[in-house]
Formats: C-alpha cells, sequence, structure tokens
C-alpha cells in the first residue's frame, strides 16, 4: 500500500510536490551557505588577527629572576618560533649638542634588544633613516633632539653618570602602545600613552649600563621575555582559539610559579575578534533566516492549496477504516518526500554556489552546516504537511469530504487580541531601549573566556517583520471589506465592463489575496532590507578602511624627510586625481605631548571623505568653512575638550617646534570645535588646525603626510608610487587595502561582498515565486468565476482583463508593503549597528538599481503567471457549470 501510496503522489501530484520541494530547497541552500560564510568570516578573522600580533606573548620577569628557567618553561608550554629577551629602564633625559645649541628632553626609556629582534618581530621596529646595526633612535625623540644617523646623543641615567652613544638609525614604533604596555596592572592603571622619548640599544650595552639599576632598583628597570609560537594548532573559529591562548598562558603562569606575569597579546586580541566574529552570526539572523522563512511559507502556501483534496483523501482513508495512525504515516511520508528531496536539492544547490560562485571552502570539515540545514528543511516540511492532517483527523469522514471547510464569521484571535499592535509596541519599546543605552553586540561576563550574543535586542527587528505582517494583514482585509469603491476605481482600467464581477469576485477571495499580498510583502521586505544594510555596511566598510589609512593610497615620511617634497612626483603619475599634502606634527597640550594635523580645509576633502560623524556637530562642510574663516582656529578632540575643561573660543596655547633649530615655542590658537576622528589621527587625542597659520608661526612649511586620491584600483597606484618613492627616501606608501586587511578583524570588516551577492541571487527567485505562486495557486478558486463570466459570454481577453486585474493588484500591494517594511527594517538593523561603525553612517544607502532589478523580476513573474493561464484550453462551459 506505501509503495502504491508513493507511486499515486508522484503520478498525480508530482508538479505540487515538485514545487514543495523546490521551497524547502530554497531554504536549505540559503541556510546550508549562510553558515558556511559565518564559519568562513570567523575562521578569516582570527587568521588576520593572529597574523597581526606579535609578540604573542610579553613576559616580564620579577627583579632580577635568572630568564633561563623562564625560558624553559615557555618552551615547554607553546612551539616558540620567536624568542627575544627585552630590558627596559627609565632615564632623565636625553641630550644632543649640536651647531652651537643644546637639546634635552624630559624623562625617557632606554630599550635593550638583540641585532635579531627587528627580524624576529618586524612590525615592532620601522627604520626611517639610517640602519638597523645599533642604537636606535625613535621618531619623535629624534625630532625633539635634532639627532640624524651619526649623532652622539647622551643619555642622563637614573643611578649613574651619563653615557654618550652614537646613533644608528632612526626608527617609527607601529605597537608602541602594546610595546610599553605595564604588565601585571590592571586595565584602568594599564591604559597609559607610552613614553614620549625612547632609545633602543643593544642588549649587551644596555646590560653593561643598566645592570646595576635592574638590580639596586627594579621598579625603574624591567626584563621581558617576546615570545611568539606556532598557530597552527589553534582552532579557526576565535571563541575557541581565545580559551586555548587563555589556557597556554594560564599553564606558562603556574610553572614560573610567581616569577612572572604574562601580558597576553594574542588573548587580547582575540578577545576582540571572538566578539567581532559573532557579528556574523548576527548578519546570520537578520539577513539569512527571513529569506529561509519566506520560502518555507512559500512551501505552505504550495501545499496549502492542496488541503482539499488532502482532506478528501484523508475521508476516503478514515471510511476505508485507516486508523489515525496509518492515516498520518501516508501523510508523512508524503512530507518526507517532499522534504528529503528538496533538502537534498538544496544540500546540492548550496555546495555547487559555495564551491563555484562564492569559494568558500565546503569539504567534509564544513557538512554539519549542510546536515543542520538539510534538518531543518525536512521537519519544517513535517510541520507543514503534519499539522493540517492532524487538524483533519479531528473531524469526521462526512466534514472532510466536502470540498471546503466553512470559515467561521468571528475574526481570528490575533486580530481580537491585537496581536499586531503589540508587537510593534514591544519592538518600538526595545529599540528605544537598545538604541538609547547603546546596544553591544556582544554579552560576556568580566572575566569569562567565552562570548554570546546579546539577542535580547534582536527582539526589535524580528517583532517589527511579524507585526507589520499581521498589521498588513488588517489593514487590507478591511481594505477588501470597505474599499469597494477605491478598488472598483483602480481596477476598471483594465476590467472595463466586467469591473463589478471582478470586485466582487476579489472581495469573496479576501482571504486568499489577503495571504498572498502579504506573503508578496515579506519577500521583498526581505530582498529590500537586505539590500539597503549591505549596501550601508560595504560603504561604511571602506570609510572606515580610508578613516585608517588616510586616502586611498598615503604616502608618509617625517619632519626631516618629508613627503611633500616628493608631491611634484607623487602628481605626474597616472592614476592620480588628487594629492594632498597634510602636515602631522607633534605638540604639548601642558605637558601632554598629542599629533596635530594641519590641514589645507578647502581641498582636504578632494583627497579624503570628511565624514559629518567626524565632527561633534554633525556637519563636515560647516566645520571646514569654520576652519577657512577662522585662520587660527583649531578642532580639539573629545578627551582632550573634557581633560582641559576647554570652552569653545578660548584661547589654547601649543607648543610647537619652530625655527631652524627646532625648538619649542608657544603658538596661540582659538577653540572653534570638537573633532572626533580624522584620517590617520589616533582614536584618543589629537588636534586639527590650518596648515598655513602653523608654517607661519614655525617657520616650518613642509607636510609629512601626502593624500592621494586614485582613479585606478589603489593597490596598483601603490605600486607605482613605491617604484617612484623607493624606501632607501625614507618615505612609507600604504593604500586602502593593506588598512582593511589591519582592520580585517573588526566588525565592519567582514567583508560582504559575497553574502550581499548571494542572498540577492536568493531574493530574486523568493520574490518571483512568492508572486509567481500567489497567483497561479488561486486557479481552483476561480473556477467558479470564470463559469460565471463563461455563461454571461465572456471573451478570452475578458477573462484576461480579470487575471490581469487581481495580478496586478497583488503585485502593486505587496511591492509597496514590501519596499516600505525592507526600509524600515534596514533602518533599524543600521540603527542598532551604530557603535559597530567607525564612524557611524550618516544616512542609508540604497542599491536603486538592484531593487529596480527586483521590481522587474516581480513584474515579468506576475506576467508570465498570467500568460500561462492564459494559454490553458478552457474547460467546457457545461463542467464549469457542473462546478459552481
Amino acid at each position: 500500500m506505501i509503495k502504491d501510496w508513493i507511486f499515486g503522489l508522484v503520478r498525480y501530484r508530482g508538479k505540487m510536490l515538485a514545487a514543495a520541494a523546490f521551497g524547502v530547497a530554497l531554504a536549505v541552500s540559503l541556510l546550508a551557505v549562510l553558515g558556511l560564510f559565518v564559519a568562513q568570516s570567523s575562521s578569516t578573522m582570527t587568521a588576520r588577527a593572529i597574523s597581526a600580533v606579535a609578540p604573542d606573548w610579553q613576559v616580564q620577569l620579577v627583579g632580577t629572576v635568572d630568564p633561563e628557567q623562564a625560558l624553559a618553561a615557555i618552551n615547554e608550554t607553546v612551539p616558540v618560533t620567536a624568542l627575544q629577551v627585552v630590558d627596559y629602564a627609565d632615564v632623565k633625559a636625553f641630550t644632543t649638542h649640536a651647531t652651537g645649541t643644546v637639546q634635552t628632553t624630559g624623562t625617557g626609556k632606554v630599550v635593550g634588544i638583540t641585532s635579531d629582534y627587528a627580524r624576529a618581530f618586524p612590525r615592532q621596529i620601522r627604520l626611517l633613516a639610517g640602519s638597523l646595526d645599533g642604537v636606535l633612535v625613535a621618531q619623535q625623540t629624534a625630532a625633539n633632539l635634532h639627532a640624524n644617523p651619526g649623532d652622539m646623543i647622551e643619555i642622563d641615567r637614573l643611578a649613574d653618570t651619563p653615557i654618550a652613544v652614537k646613533v644608528a638609525g632612526v626608527i617609527e614604533m607601529p605597537n608602541a602602545d602594546q610595546f610599553f604596555q605595564i604588565i601585571g596592572a590592571t586595565p584602568q592603571v594599564a591604559l597609559v600613552a607610552p613614553p614620549d622619548n625612547v632609545v633602543l640599544i643593544p642588549e649587551e650595552q644596555w646590560r653593561q649600563a643598566f645592570g646595576a639599576q635592574l638590580e639596586s632598583m627594579p621598579q625603574t628597570a624591567s626584563r621581558q621575555l617576546h615570545t611568539s609560537f606556532n598557530h597552527v594548532s589553534l582552532p579557526s573559529n576565535p571563541v575557541d582559539a581565545f580559551v586555548n591562548v587563555t589556557g597556554f598562558a594560564n599553564s606558562l603562569l603556574a610553572k614560573l610559579a610567581g616569577e612572572g606575569v604574562i601580558a597576553n597579546n594574542l588573548a587580547a586580541r582575540l578577545d576582540g575578534v571572538r566578539q567581532d566574529s559573532l557579528f556574523a552570526r548576527v548578519l546570520f539572523l537578520f539577513l539569512g533566516v527571513p529569506g529561509a522563512v519566506v520560502a518555507i511559507l512559500l512551501t505552505m502556501l504550495i501545499v496549502i492549496s492542496g488541503n482539499d483534496r488532502r482532506r478528501h483523501d484523508i475521508s476516503l482513508l478514515q471510511l476505508r477504516g485507516a486508523t489515525s495512525t496509518r492515516t498520518l504515516v501516508l501523510t508523512g511520508l508524503e512530507a518526507a518526500l517532499v522534504g528529503l528531496t528538496g533538502a537534498a536539492m538544496g544540500v546540492v544547490a548550496a555546495w555547487l554556489i559555495a564551491d563555484r560562485l562564492m569559494e568558500l571552502p565546503a569539504g567534509l570539515a564544513q557538512s554539519g552546516w549542510f546536515l543542520a540545514a538539510a534538518g531543518c528543511g525536512v521537519l519544517a516540511a513535517l510541520c507543514v504537511f503534519l499539522v493540517p492532517a492532524l487538524l483533519s483527523l479531528r473531524r469526521t469522514a462526512g466534514q472532510n469530504a466536502q470540498q471546503s471547510l466553512p470559515v467561521a464569521d468571528s475574526d481570528p484571535a490575533w486580530k481580537r487580541l491585537g496581536l499586531d499592535f503589540a508587537l510593534l509596541v514591544i519592538a518600538g519599546l526595545v529599540f528605544w531601549q537598545s538604541s538609547a543605552t547603546g546596544y553591544n553586540v556582544v554579552a560576556a561576563p568580566e572575566g569569562v573566556a567565552t562570548a554570546s550574543v546579546d539577542y535580547k535586542a534582536y527582539i526589535a527587528p524580528a517583532f517589527l517583520w511579524i507585526g507589520s505582517a499581521l498589521l498588513l494583514m488588517r489593514c487590507w482585509s478591511l481594505f477588501m471589506k470597505w474599499g469597494r469603491a477605491a478598488l472598483s476605481l483602480a481596477l476598471h482600467p483594465l476590467a472595463g465592463i466586467f469591473t463589478g464581477v471582478v470586485v466582487a469576485a476579489m472581495r469573496r477571495d479576501e482571504g486568499r489575496i489577503t495571504k498572498g499580498v502579504v506573503l508578496v510583502a515579506l519577500a521583498v521586505s526581505f530582498a529590500v532590507s537586505t539590500a539597503i544594510f549591505n549596501t550601508t555596511y560595504e560603504h561604511q566598510s571602506i570609510v572606515d578602511a580610508t578613516l585608517t589609512n588616510g586616502a586611498d593610497v598615503t604616502v608618509t615620511g617625517s619632519l626631516k624627510v618629508p613627503a611633500s617634497a616628493a608631491l611634484a612626483r607623487i602628481k605626474a603619475l597616472p592614476g592620480v586625481a588628487w594629492a594632498e599634502p597634510m602636515q602631522h606634527r607633534f605638540t604639548y597640550v601642558g605637558n601632554d605631548l598629542q599629533d596635530l594635523y594641519g590641514i589645507n580645509a578647502d581641498s582636504i576633502s578632494r583627497a579624503s571623505e570628511m565624514s559629518n560623524a567626524y565632527f561633534q556637530n554633525g556637519d563636515a562642510n560647516a566645520t571646514l568653512a569654520l576652519m577657512r574663516k577662522q585662520r587660527d582656529g583649531v578642532l580639539v578632540s573629545d578627551e582632550t575638550v573634557s581633560d582641559f575643561q576647554l570652552k569653545l573660543g578660548d584661547t589654547l596655547n601649543l607648543r610647537l617646534q619652530a625655527g631652524p633649530d627646532g625648538t619649542y615655542q608657544v603658538v596661540p590658537f582659538t577653540f572653534i570645535g570638537v573633532v572626533r576622528e580624522f584620517p590617520t589621527a589616533p582614536r584618543d587625542s589629537f588636534l586639527v588646525a590650518n596648515a598655513d597659520y602653523i608654517s607661519e608661526k614655525t617657520g616650518i612649511s613642509p607636510a609629512e603626510v601626502v593624500l592621494v586620491k586614485s582613479t585606478i584600483p589603489p593597490l596598483e597606484l601603490a605600486a607605482s608610487l613605491r617604484t617612484a618613492l623607493p624606501k632607501s627616501e625614507g618615505l612609507v606608501v600604504t593604500d586602502i587595502g593593506e588598512a582593511t586587511h589591519r582592520i580585517g578583524s573588526s566588525l565592519v570588516a567582514v567583508d560582504l561582498h559575497n553574502l550581499t551577492r548571494l542572498e540577492l541571487l536568493f531574493a530574486i527567485p523568493i520574490v518571483a515565486g512568492a508572486l509567481g505562486l500567489v497567483f497561479t495557486l488561486g486557479v481552483s478558486e476561480r473556477r467558479k468565476t470564470f463559469a460565471i463570466l463563461l455563461a454571461l459570454g465572456a471573451s478570452a481577453r475578458q477573462l484576461g482583463a480579470f487575471l490581469w486585474s487581481e495580478a496586478l493588484l497583488i503585485y502593486v500591494a505587496g511591492m509597496l508593503a514590501g519596499f516600505g517594511l525592507g526600509a524600515a527594517l534596514a533602518w533599524v538593523l543600521v540603527k542598532l549597528m551604530t557603535q559597530v561603525f567607525d564612524p557611524p553612517p550618516e544616512s542609508l544607502y540604497v542599491p536603486w538599481a538592484y531593487l529596480g532589478l527586483l521590481a522587474l523580476v516581480g513584474l515579468v513573474a506576475v506576467a508570465m503567471s498570467v500568460l500561462l493561464q492564459l494559454r490553458k484550453p478552457t474547460e467546457p462551459l457545461s463542467f464549469s457549470v457542473r462546478n459552481l
């Protein structure tokens, strides 16, 4: 019997089963590929984060503990790839004697390193001039002392007489915050700026000069072991990798037995990434699950369209004495056939999309995602088929034999309870609370080595989606019931003399048409919200990278080797749209050394986008105009304003290097505004002023930085610039792609290009399927209307007018509602993610071309459905009348 039942289903209902299986396949393939994207994003962020950390650990020994025991413990704990001893000592000052003048700094640090350190940890030291072999002076220290390779520097030691050393090179320390961090202190104490004055000397020379200080004054000197180890064994998931690295560090601490403390740089980096990686899960929930839900709703629509026949089958089984269990088994076979077929199709489609279109790993290691998605598809199919079957088994065979079941006159429970209004109110309250307090993607107790997404904030968009769908259903039902005049007016151009019949038929089929409009709206809202959010996200990732790098391509020099000296050569290269010099000086605000950027307010925006979010007043153009008007105006960062209690209009006296001898002189500025972020600037304390005013007051006009706007791929222009500006000149060229890689583990750096292509690829068949199926599956309900029209002598053209009227009504109403709901969902999601973006987006970015394509695809789907029905042979009038 089971074999005959399956054979009969395939033979007589094959098309319906295939359509239902296609809906399941859509959901399964979408979930599977999105799962692969989540895994790949986490793995990519982990790999990028790990590659950017060096050293992984800074192990600070207690006092004069012999490092040999600690070295052995480290080698026993992890597979070491680089291990260096680094010594630190505080000093009173550095002094130089040149051209009859004496230059002296404040307190500083002298660091002892081996000759191999720069090769072991190349990210820590970047040579600007001279050689790495010998004494190295940090860039700002060299500027303060007017020191160049070959000059002598006097080091004023704390516990002994001064010593003199000869400068071999001038360097930059990109990770100075990490290199000079306070190890073992509380986070509040550890957040201090690196020393202003730094000199690095060979390790042996350091031990001779500062060994006694390490023994007698351990509070002013320390010894660290900088360690990196092999990361191959670390899990690709950042949460698991964080737990592993933390466990390794704890194991080492136990072996050191109180003789050392660890700055776990790798764990700190992974701590941020484990939170960031959960953003991919957020994307999965927001951008993927709605699409899968709509695909399942399409399957439900297909199944529901055959409910009358299915109830008739159950009635026959009941009359022949079939038990409820046997009936459920036979219905379950139909569900399993649809579910398993759809799951298999979806898995194959997901594998092809992942492997061929998105280049995602889709091997045995990722099989869990395929199995989970397939399981969801099969489960959904079982629910869609078995729930109506269970309801039918509660009725008698006679009731199930009726062509359609009587419908209760009362409204459904959700309408009577006002569930739609309740959901929208809750969504509004949750959104208000989350946006007011500042939503955090991750909820993790302090000190706990795990993290989880704070899902409660996602009640807002979820309830907004569901509540809006129910509200649309309520409003459309009311319109179909009370809006006869408006409906007649809208349909008269198509229906003509049959307008009254068409409107009456539509009102009779109010339930089906209302569900169709809502389903189309949900499908369109999925596509629209995905498109708008992804476009906004991708635009902000470019803004974020531009903020980090400064422009498409940036050329960086120093006061001694200014990038502006090469401005003519830069402008002459093909692909350069604009080259903008920008000063990057250092100034003392009180006793705090801060970055100062000198710009040309008239042209800075031609090289780098000036986002409104950079400035507290939210208006970049107004701020730049104010700078042009106030020549001595200065923009000050939030932190500096707070630290020094500044008010607009205050005179701010800054100490800047001036004149040929580079001595610090006081230059007055007028505080005219607050700057929150600026291209290439640090996140904490900095200032922005007019370059011409700085040049006039200091007598130093060169610009250390040149921002370059490119008309060709930045990577290509950067390569041309590196050829034109050899590294031996002391200039460094970076492009926006490098900046993206540097922030590659941050939330905004998640590459949504593939995800966007995937979701928009799925959105088109989902929208087309919704529009096509909603209309096509109503053919059985139209038989009575067609019979009446045929009896009245209607022609094929007049029947077509009837079909076009209904089709276009569903299309227009569903599209308009879907576009509105999708835009609202995208806006809510972007607002919730405001803290993720750096800087936050100024507005939503709408991909009009894609949305136009979506509308066109929907129109084509509707037209094809109508034309296919018009091509079907018209049933004989006697048969149509017999079905009345």
